[in-house]
């Protein structure tokens, strides 16, 4: 509730984040959790008319808001981090620079910066579309920035039958 309201400071976030991620196998979870809460508020801090015109718009347009969305919540976050949509359809990338879930001493192999890719995955979901949100890149392995590829979802096909009743693939 502290986030919230603004009341915790960076430095006792960023010492949260540090012990969480002395957990271990806890931290992924917890993150993605977070991710995903903080997505739930944000869309539902939107006036209503905004949320509901938002899942009128067509797909690929519902998966450019949903990528905005994310990008505000980066802001939000902490201030000095951006998020920034690159690519185009098929391509789309968001680009996360000063993530403090990123901010750490020691390299790390594997990405930290799981929130944003379940805060993506969220708003996606709220708006129905049909793609995945992966963290592929990031600055705790590394890398410049941190990085949350787009992918469309495996879409299965439907069987069909024809006027006489055949089965269509």
């Amino acid at each position: 509730m502290g986030m919230r309201a603004g009341t915790i400071g960076v430095a006792s976030f960023t010492a949260a984040l540090s012990f969480l991620r002395a957990e271990g196998e806890a931290y992924e979870p917890v993150v993605r959790t977070a991710g995903r809460l903080a997505a739930d508020w944000t869309f539902e801090g939107l006036p209503a008319v905004r949320r509901a015109l938002l899942r009128r718009l067509p797909r690929n347009w519902r998966a450019r808001a949903a990528m905005r969305l994310t990008a505000k919540l980066v802001v939000m976050t902490l201030h000095g981090a951006r998020g920034r949509v690159a690519g185009r359809r098929g391509r789309r990338e968001l680009v996360i620079t000063g993530s403090p879930f990123c901010g750490t001493r020691h390299r790390q192999d594997a990405p930290l910066c799981g929130f944003y890719a379940a805060a993506l995955q969220r708003f996606f979901d709220l708006l129905d579309v049909p793609e995945a949100a992966e963290s592929v890149r990031c600055r705790a392995a590394g890398e410049e920035a941190c990085v949350v590829a787009v992918n469309p979802l495996a879409t299965v096909p439907i069987a069909t039958h024809d006027a006489s009743g055949r089965l269509l693939s």
